[in-house]
């Protein structure tokens, strides 16, 4: 099901419980799937978490939960966090030696991926992942009775524009603070800002097509080399290491270094551009859309 609110939606409340099953189902059925991929199926039960925890901060003050409902979907995801960090770094690293031209079967290259992968194998064997899945089903199946009884203080986009307008005024405080503090950490609490604010553009979308899809192209397009940037920083950090063999930590080193800063100027010159409008103003504008387009109830 599309993870956004619908012309057919009767209500808000309507729309936001579809959504919200749809989430915590899928990552559900992510989670019991033991025949499929497990790192995979970790990535996608943390993606519909991410999501959904969107949805939430996107009805934050027509929803009198937030807090708890918020903290239980980030506490289901986090029993897992761990385990998928270290297929990011796998993943990292063939980014990296695709882009410097090296083949996958560079001596270099094959050794650190194969000392990476010995560790995510050892963090994925055992009890621990068990447990750690067992845990993250509990929580959203809990999570799931509550969210077919979830209901909202207001209707139509007067349920929105509350969250809509604070996630678009954190992404553009967030973009100044990592301007002025260039550090992985201030560029990483933008990534965050930034992720909201595009699932929020993706949660309206319907409400005007023509006109929010570039909107949501440049949202993802700016998630991308932020979330590039992230994982890179990340792997510039493992690569300090030292128990790694040392030939890959110094090859790769740099040119990550290198691809961060490319990135990281990217993304400041498209942020510039997709942030420029004031918080009013914009979701001003989108909620004209919606109620023309009369979006769940309108």
């Amino acid at each position: 099901m599309s993870y956004s609110f619908k012309p057919s939606d009767p209500s808000v409340t309507h729309g936001f419980r579809r959504i919200a099953l749809d989430q915590i189902d899928s990552a559900l059925a992510s989670a019991r799937d033991e025949e499929g991929d497990l790192h995979a199926r970790i990535h996608d039960i943390r993606k519909r978490c991410k999501k959904l925890r969107g949805l939430l901060r996107l009805v934050r003050p027509a929803f009198a939960d937030y807090k708890a409902e918020n903290r239980a979907v980030r506490d289901a995801a986090r029993h897992l966090s761990r385990f998928r960090d270290r297929t990011s770094m796998l993943e990292t690293l063939d980014k990296l030696a695709e882009r410097e031209g090296t083949a996958p079967d560079d001596a270099t290259v094959k050794e650190l991926r194969s000392r990476l992968r010995a560790r995510r194998t050892r963090a994925s064997k055992g009890p621990e992942l068990d447990e750690a899945m067992q845990a993250t089903i509990s929580d959203l199946s809990a999570c799931r009775e509550r969210a077919a009884e979830w209901t909202l203080t207001e209707q139509g986009f007067d349920a929105l524009e509350g969250g809509l307008k604070k996630t678009h005024d954190r992404a553009r405080k967030a973009m100044k603070a990592a301007r002025k503090a260039r550090t992985p950490k201030a560029m990483h609490e933008w990534r965050k800002r930034v992720k909201y604010h595009g699932y929020h553009v993706r949660l309206l979308k319907k409400s005007f097509p023509e006109l929010t899809e570039p909107n949501a192209q440049a949202v993802s397009d700016l998630g991308d080399l932020l979330g590039d940037y992230h994982d890179l920083a990340e792997f510039h950090r493992v690569l300090g290491d030292e128990t790694l063999p040392s030939d890959p930590r110094e090859t790769l080193s740099g040119p990550a270094e290198q691809v961060m800063r490319q990135n990281e100027d990217a993304a400041f010159a498209l942020g510039r551009l997709l942030l420029a409008e004031k918080p009013a103003p914009f979701v001003h504008r989108w909620g004209l859309w919606w109620r023309r387009r009369g979006v769940a109830g309108g």
